[in-house]
């Protein structure tokens, strides 16, 4: 299964909003839509392990998950890991689409052939910016809220010189609440949500 959005992706030492491309095995990450590639995650040959994180885990975060790929061989018919499992984190703009993007990481040999779930919205392109835009703001704002030591305030493209590297430092930052209702995407129709 083909899919792709905006996720935050939680690095070592920083959290960054990347565009997200679930395709031909592989998971590639690039600094917005149409942006330059930053990196990408085979999945061909590995063994996967997805659960849902805690926002604890996740610098604050909601909707996050962690996914371990581990390359594997083929020893007498099983599936033999080779070296040590590489992990990420990655928070989504809500938790269906955290159960999407988990499922369809999960599922991807299953289902690599079918168009991205995007696509079965019958959206013209405006509508599909728009729907993509909407979860990157969901998501800086969801980010720019966190605990997270050094938040980009720009996309990665940028020069140095346009980005915060401070960033929030408090230990406690008050919840903000978001009228998800007033949002065009119907991902996004509850009532409210407190970051």
């Amino acid at each position: 299964m083909s899919k792709e959005g905006y996720l935050i992706r939680h690095g070592s030492t920083v959290s960054e909003i990347v565009y997200v491309v679930l395709a031909d095995g592989k998971v590639r990450f690039y600094d917005e839509r149409h942006g330059a590639f930053i990196d990408e995650i085979g999945l061909s040959k590995t063994k996967l392990k997805i659960r849902g994180a805690t926002p604890a885990e996740a610098y604050q975060c909601d909707h996050s998950f962690h996914v371990s790929v581990c390359r594997t061989q083929l020893v007498n018919g099983r599936q033999n890991p080779i070296g040590t499992p590489e992990n990420f984190m990655l928070s989504a703009p809500s938790n269906a689409e955290r159960k999407e993007w988990g499922n369809a990481i999960h599922s991807w040999q299953r289902h690599y052939w079918r168009e991205p779930q995007h696509a079965s919205l019958n959206m013209n392109e405006d509508e599909e910016e728009a729907y993509f835009r909407t979860q990157y703001h969901y998501l800086y704002d969801l980010l720019k809220g966190s605990l997270r030591g050094k938040f980009l305030t720009k996309r990665r493209s940028l020069s140095a010189s346009n980005r915060d590297e401070v960033g929030p430092t408090k230990a406690h930052i008050p919840p903000k609440t978001v009228d998800m209702s007033s949002l065009p995407i119907s991902m996004y129709s509850y009532q409210q949500k407190v970051c």
